[in-house]
């Protein structure tokens, strides 16, 4: 737990039923999101960020959660070679398809 005056912040494992918050919170902090809807659908700017974690590694994602609501996350890979293939095998692969699909 994270204090700071009075605001509390815990630090916890992420649950697959908050894959939605993280998702929202990644297009919303990252700056692909300044391109939502422009270049890019919000479905793509959060799969490019937390497809390979969310599914693969659930267990190095970790959310920081205060007054019981998610307000940020960390996602890790404990086998960067491992997403690295993963990444270009077959969530770009994916990716490339449904973005084909919007233009």
């Amino acid at each position: 737990m994270i204090g700071q005056g009075n605001i509390d912040i815990k630090i916890r494992n992420f649950r697959p039923e908050e894959q939605k918050t993280i998702r929202k919170i990644s297009v919303q902090s990252s700056i692909f999101g300044e391109y939502k809807n422009q270049l890019l659908s919000e479905e793509i700017i959060a799969d490019l960020l937390t497809s390979y974690f969310l599914t693969n590694e659930p267990q190095s994602c970790f959310v920081a959660e205060k007054d019981g609501e998610v307000i940020g996350y960390l996602l890790g890979s404990c086998d960067v070679i491992k997403m690295r293939k993963v990444i270009k095998s077959k969530i770009l692969p994916s990716l490339t398809k449904k973005y084909g699909t919007m233009v």
